[in-house]
């Protein structure tokens, strides 16, 4: 049975509360102490001007009416053995304001700290999960959907943090005053609450209409980023296809809904203010009406009005904090669900820097079947029934026309991918959860679509192994053939390659991304198109690389180049997810399979 509107609001509240608590509980227990010790002042403050406005002469009430309050102060003064002289009072006051300020002030450094560090820790977690889910997880949503959640959620639940904690602080004081007024005049008291109490009911239902501004908000927010992600990714193709206006109409649009969502909150925030000023003015007319026709005292009839022109805006802030609170509630939720999918999703933990897996015999695959989607009705798989036997050290050349399962062949070779169906052994061993991580660091991929950091050609290639001398740089520069275009770069190795490697040409981008790789000295390179942009005398120095690495490594290359097909020992045909030929060095060229002619329309 789902749960009323009102209940989701507060169970949500609840659950942010104990995360917060969960996150750093001496902070929270510290900050709750000041929040009372502010509240207990602020209670005896208010209720020493009653004291203080009589001691100041303003008894203009019947000298008979009765003042609770002011006979227990003065009461526990003459315990004290302390006269109740308008000095004392105001000193009283004093000290008890600057108490209540200090208070204050500690409580809001203490709760700041907590937010920020509550925030800072759920990224930092949320940054963890996502890196640790197995890819083929990851590889399934979009990286701005990412993206969003590490930015704009995550910072809409630190808001829900601060909404929490305000309302917080202004319960905790609406009841400190509360109870003062209730020892004042109970009845008048109790009427004050109780239209307070209703103005709050009335706009009760703006809680549940923020609620649901903040789910679309929340979806709005993850399409203006997609549009965004979108265009930036593509920047070069919408260029070239002069398609700026088509990716300027689709980011307006999504913007304008984004900001039809926020002003529909503003405006429903809005609207209950103004009810519910109204509503504070007439209560506070009538409190004053009923205060001289209860015999109030003028000093308790003034510290009743000051009380409810504090405790009503006090109300109102609580709802306004409740709304606000509701509106942020979804990014919450939804962060903490995509948390506990990374996680459900998270790869075997291992040593953070297992050894690199041996890899002396041979890589082989039996039975290998993988599906992006599932169930099987989702269309055919993207490998089917794959046997192959790929020996250690040797070039090996993967072809086929697209779609025919190359690259999702070296995902899986590279530990990226698990099969659906089949297994992959290494050496005899299986590929299994185990394993992985130590073949991930015998292994180094060089993909089709090389990507670049920003940052400078140095930083780049250490990426792959910090602590890399300067000579293995420009050792693997050398035999990537990227040597001599970065030594010809006005600063050389600290050159930045921008964003993507957008300074340097594609070809450029592929070598060093091959010389990164080098650097790791893997037992098997995986190459994806790897030479598709080098000009003939660039991949003729290449493939002698890549041959001369053979004779102590692995290199499987995904290709249509004659020259790689023809340098390779072992050459492998794939065609609808099959391997369609096969040959080795020396056998004549494998021809895939015919493909079956299409029928005509109506056979």
């Amino acid at each position: 049975m789902a749960q009323p509107p009102g209940t989701r609001t507060f169970d949500g509240g609840a659950q942010l509360a104990r995360a917060l608590f969960a996150h750093a509980p001496r902070r929270a227990a510290l900050a709750a102490g000041l929040l009372l010790a502010a509240a207990v002042t602020e209670t005896f403050g208010i209720a020493l001007l009653i004291p203080l406005l009589y001691a100041a002469g303003l008894d203009s009430g019947p000298e008979q009416a009765e003042s609770p309050v002011r006979d227990a102060l003065a009461r526990a003064a003459e315990t004290l053995g302390i006269e109740l002289t308008l000095p004392v009072l105001l000193g009283a006051f004093l000290v008890l304001v600057g108490v209540r300020s200090l208070a204050a002030w500690q409580r809001e450094l203490q709760l700041t700290a907590l937010r920020l560090g509550f925030v800072d820790g759920l990224r930092k977690r949320l940054y963890a999960a996502a890196a640790h889910a197995a890819w083929p997880f990851l590889v399934r949503r979009r990286s701005s959907d990412l993206l969003h959640l590490l930015t704009q959620d995550v910072g809409r639940a630190g808001q829900g943090a601060i909404h929490l904690m305000q309302a917080s602080v202004h319960l905790v004081f609406a009841i400190a005053q509360g109870a003062v007024a209730v020892a004042i005049a109970p009845p008048v008291a109790f009427a004050m609450l109780a239209v307070g109490g209703a103005l709050v009911a009335a706009a009760s239902p703006l809680v549940r209409r923020s609620r649901a501004l903040g789910e679309r908000l929340t979806a709005g927010g993850r399409a203006v980023h997609a549009v965004m992600a979108e265009f930036l990714g593509g920047l070069k193709l919408a260029k070239s296809d002069a398609a700026e206006e088509r990716h300027l109409r689709d980011y307006d649009r999504a913007l304008a809904d984004l900001r039809r969502q926020q002003l529909d909150f503003q405006r429903a925030n809005a609207a209950a203010r103004a009810v519910q000023n109204v509503g504070m003015a007439v209560a506070l007319v009538a409190l004053v009406g009923v205060g001289v026709s209860a015999g109030l005292g003028t000093p308790e009839l003034l510290v009743m009005v000051f009380i409810a022109a504090r405790v009503l805006p006090g109300l109102r802030r609580l709802q306004g904090d409740a709304q606000r609170l509701a509106h942020v509630l979804p990014a919450w939720r939804h962060t903490l669900s995509m948390e506990s999918a990374f996680r459900a999703a998270a790869e075997p933990v291992a040593d953070p820097a297992p050894a690199p897996a041996p890899f002396r015999r041979a890589l082989t695959l039996r039975g290998v079947t993988f599906r992006y989607q599932e169930p099987a009705a989702a269309g055919p798989p993207a490998l089917s029934e794959v046997d192959l036997e790929i020996p250690a050290r040797g070039l090996v050349a993967v072809t086929g026309p697209s779609g025919a399962g190359k690259t999702t062949l070296l995902d899986l070779l590279s530990g990226l991918l698990a099969p659906t169906a089949g297994e992959i052994r290494v050496d005899g061993a299986p590929l299994s959860d185990a394993l992985r991580r130590g073949w991930a660091r015998s292994v180094a991929c060089v993909p089709q679509d090389p990507q670049l950091l920003h940052d400078t050609l140095r930083a780049n290639l250490l990426h792959a192994r910090p602590e890399a001398a300067e000579d293995e740089l420009w050792k693997a520069l050398g035999q990537a053939d990227a040597a001599d275009f970065v030594e010809a770069l006005p600063e050389g190795l600290e050159t930045v390659a921008a964003d993507r490697g957008a300074r340097l040409s594609g070809g450029q981008r592929q070598r060093l991304v091959l010389a990164r790789a080098l650097l790791r000295e893997p037992a098997l390179l995986l190459l994806d198109e790897a030479t598709s942009q080098l000009d003939a005398d660039s991949e003729r120095r290449v493939l002698a690389t890549l041959r001369a690495l053979a004779a102590r490594a692995t290199v499987v290359a995904v290709t249509h180049r004659e020259p790689v097909l023809e340098a390779a020992d072992q050459v492998v045909a794939l065609e609808a997810g099959r391997v369609a030929a096969e040959r080795t060095a020396g056998a004549p060229r494998p021809r895939p399979a015919p493909r079956k002619a299409r029928p005509a329309p109506g056979e």
